[in-house]
């Protein structure tokens, strides 16, 4: 519990998240204790939960994306570490793109083609029509 919360930050929305992720996952793979490496597999800590975040809302909210920005630069948290969050997923939006252009539309195909987290495809497939609209501005912000 205590690397989990380490792990995870204090916040409660975020704690509540990353347990049913983990509820989901023990259930499907039939275990009954959660390790440190089922944690570290499929948790996100605050600063990779906040790049979802921004990614939630970078191309509906400009506004508020920049204020997460400012919030993460005010709470200290690692820039490097966001940057680098970021930077994958950008990666991972422009390689879905590459996936529907080539007609590959489907979830776990794309998951396994990329060798990403379900979790990842699934949130990033959940707005492509606004990723497809964006794909210049994506690539830009990426290079």
């Amino acid at each position: 519990m205590d690397f989990f919360i380490q792990k995870t930050g204090s916040s409660l929305f975020h704690i509540q998240n990353e347990l049913d992720k983990l509820v989901l996952f023990a259930e499907k793979e039939n275990i009954s204790e959660v390790l440190e490496k089922h944690i570290n597999l499929i948790t996100f800590g605050m600063t990779e939960a906040n790049s979802f975040t921004f990614f939630d809302i970078l191309l509906s909210d400009k506004k508020k994306a920049m204020d997460l920005i400012v919030s993460i630069k005010e709470e200290g948290q690692n820039r490097n570490a966001f940057a680098g969050t970021l930077y994958w997923g950008l990666k991972i939006w422009i390689f879905i793109l590459d996936c529907f252009e080539q007609n590959i539309k489907d979830s776990k195909i794309i998951t396994s083609i990329l060798k990403v987290h379900p979790f990842v495809v699934s949130k990033s497939l959940k707005n492509i029509d606004l990723i497809s609209r964006n794909k210049n501005g994506i690539i830009s912000f990426y290079n």
